[in-house]
């Protein structure tokens, strides 16, 4: 799949982490978004022509076997898809695998 609004890919993820809940895993990935001038990079232009009022956005990622799914988050809609992608975590944490955890054994004396 291509770029999907932010509630699609919420309900897209929410359906990726239902289908895995017995068997399976789903790879989520953040990463900041910077828009890259390669025209003006190739023609070496002036660094200054390209804009500062450019916003940078969130990329973020899920895959689940072959398939997909990506969503460009703004500073506008940070906070609420934040908090809305939290609350999804929340409700399939449960689904994780406890790890074993391989104690300190205690030395006996002899």
């Amino acid at each position: 799949m291509g770029l999907l609004s932010n509630d699609q890919f919420l309900s897209q993820l929410n359906s990726q982490f239902e289908k895995t809940k017995e068997k399976g895993t789903v790879y989520v990935s953040m990463k900041r978004y910077k828009w890259d001038h390669k025209e003006l990079r190739k023609k070496n232009a002036d660094p200054s022509l390209v804009g500062e009022d450019e916003k940078f956005q969130c990329l973020f990622r899920a895959v689940q076997n072959k398939n997909k799914i990506s969503t460009l988050v703004t500073e506008d809609n940070a906070e609420k898809f934040i908090d809305a992608y939290s609350n999804l975590l929340a409700l399939h944490l449960d689904s994780l695998k406890k790890k074993k955890k391989g104690g300190i054994k205690k030395k006996t004396k002899a």
